[in-house]
């Protein structure tokens, strides 16, 4: 059937395949109810569901494909209700649909292969990991989950109606665990710069006391410059002041008073303009070093301060070394340097308010797993009795389980205990884990028991409300027990969508839609084909599957029977 409009459900509506051993091409439509698959062995009623199992992102044998075929197709089409989880899920991983929207998985196998859902690639361990969320597989490909302490709790969890309290869980412990990364993050980055504050401290004030200045290193290269072009000159002019007669009072103007000296008593006109003009030069010869004097005592300070700028450049160049750097980048230093200064400060601060903070988020998720233990304790017997309940409609009278609940070393994200669920087959046996103790058949009885156990409970969960697959779930069952389990699944099938591969004509008279699978001869190459069975053609397989090849009116009758009484 097709389904319009909205489910209330998760719902496989079709399969197709293509090319997986017998099954050339088939595609086949689901009811929302039980859906039972039969047909004789070996007809290919387990390839079926090995190419759902695919879809759930089981690992493909190549070996699996259709004798010379290169490459193998299979396609599911899921109804989803509105706001389920999935929808979520799958935006997380870039593919939105619509709430509503139908998903359609696509996987391609052989020499290309891909996996696809409406069209967009994803990884196989991205499908496995979201097929959780769409169909629950009981039998030779999912038996081994059971194993797992994680789906135990999921299971415990799903029965006590605490879907809710395990994402705030999960929540509350990302909080927690968030909170206290970015502690040991900043209490580590804290711890190295602490071990390096007292060189920053020290470092840093020698930087500001050396008080760089923009531009500086190049003003004081111009002034040093300046001052030594004016220390030439004053050498210069010290010795021309020397030859003028300067600070001894020797040089020219002594010359010239001697000599003046010795001419003076000579009266000769001519000896006078000599002296006269002596005079005159005696006087440009003392003005001139007078000048000299003056320009001189206008720069007496020069070398002083040349000494003053050599030290100061001499002081910048020693802390570029002593930083590895040039000159013109010590600033960046300092700033480096204030920065970490400001950052310890900083990280002292935030230690102290992330400290507040993994104590508030660890008091909260405290709370949320004291409630979780509370009711997984209380919920956990009532969910063993009600799983051990089922068995006696299963053909195992006298096995029961046990849940057990182990208290771990720290909290986790979905509380302060594991859940271990173990088993015993006889009334004074002893409880061991389920993979220990449970043969196959058992297992899947098991798993089962469980689902009819949470198909009753009235809060339905996205897990709970999942497509069950079931893979001979009555192996070795007959008669009223066998009867017994086609109620329990028909009940089961009230509340979610049930496929089942049976050989039990009274689980088949319980179905709302019921698949024969067969092999048949189709141009001239034995293939698998499945045919929806109506009215007479649905009796006559159950009357086969009653008498075996030869159906007698009896088997016929006692078909009739069945589905009356279904």
């Amino acid at each position: 059937m097709v389904f319009s409009g909205q489910v209330d459900q998760m719902i496989l509506q079709t399969l197709h395949i293509q090319n997986l051993l017998l099954l050339k091409k088939l595609d086949m439509t689901f009811g929302a109810g039980l859906n039972i698959l039969s047909g004789e062995s070996g007809a290919g009623k387990s390839l079926v569901l090995y190419a759902l199992a695919l879809l759930l992102g089981a690992r493909f044998d190549r070996s699996m494909l259709s004798g010379t075929c290169n490459q193998a197709v299979i396609s599911g089409v899921w109804k989803m209700p509105m706001g389920h989880v999935l929808y979520g899920k799958l935006a997380e991983m870039g593919i939105v649909l619509e709430d509503g929207e139908d998903m359609i998985i696509r996987r391609v196998l052989g020499t290309s292969s891909g996996v696809y859902i409406n069209d967009t690639p994803i990884s196989l361990k991205g499908l496995a990991g979201l097929a959780v969320c769409f169909a629950e597989m009981y039998g030779q490909f999912a038996a081994h989950r059971l194993a797992e302490s994680d789906y135990q709790r999921q299971l415990l969890d799903d029965y006590a109606g605490l879907g809710i309290d395990v994402a705030l869980s999960r929540s509350c412990y990302r909080a927690w665990q968030q909170a206290v990364e970015e502690l040991h993050e900043v209490v580590a980055r804290h711890r190295l710069l602490q071990e390096q504050a007292s060189y920053i401290e020290h470092t840093l004030s020698e930087l500001k006391e050396l008080d760089l200045r923009s531009g500086e290193i190049e003003d004081l290269q111009d002034q040093r410059r300046e001052i030594r072009e004016v220390v030439a000159r004053m050498e210069q002019l010290k010795n021309a002041s020397e030859l003028l007669g300067g600070r001894r009072n020797q040089g020219l103007a002594r010359d010239i008073d001697q000599v003046q000296l010795a001419l003076s008593d000579d009266e000769d006109e001519e000896i006078a303009e000599i002296i006269d003009g002596l005079e005159r030069a005696r006087i440009e010869i003392v003005e001139a070093e007078r000048s000299i004097s003056s320009l001189l005592n206008q720069h007496h300070d020069g070398e002083a301060s040349l000494e003053d700028i050599e030290a100061r450049l001499f002081r910048i160049s020693e802390l570029a070394r002593k930083h590895q750097t040039t000159p013109e980048q010590l600033h960046e230093v300092l700033d480096s340097l204030a920065a970490q200064a400001e950052e310890i400060e900083e990280l002292a601060r935030q230690e102290q308010r992330l400290g507040g903070v993994v104590d508030d988020t660890r008091r909260a998720l405290d709370e949320v797993h004291t409630g979780l233990s509370k009711t997984r304790a209380q919920a956990s017997a009532q969910f063993a009795a009600a799983v051990s309940k089922e068995f006696a409609a299963l053909n195992m009278p006298n096995a029961a389980i046990r849940v057990e609940l182990i208290a771990l070393e720290q909290p986790s994200a979905t509380g302060l205990e594991r859940v271990q669920i173990v088993m015993r087959t006889q009334p004074d046996g002893d409880w061991r884990p389920v993979l220990k103790i449970a043969s196959g058949g058992e297992m899947t009885r098991v798993l089962l028991a469980i689902a009819l156990c949470l198909g009753e409970v009235e809060h339905a969960t996205d897990m709970s409300g999942l497509p069950l697959v079931f893979d001979e779930i009555d192996a070795g069952m007959g008669g009223e027990t066998a009867a017994l389990l086609g109620a329990r699944m028909k009940s089961l099938a009230n509340s979610r969508q049930v496929l089942a591969v049976t050989h039990s004509p009274q689980m088949a008279a319980c179905a709302g839609q019921h698949f024969m699978v067969r092999k048949q001869e189709l141009e001239g190459a034995i293939c698998t084909q499945v045919t929806v069975l109506h009215d007479d053609a649905r009796r006559e397989e159950i009357a086969r599957m009653l008498a075996g090849e030869t159906i007698t009116p009896a088997a016929r009758a006692a078909a009739d029977a069945l589905l009356a009484g279904a």
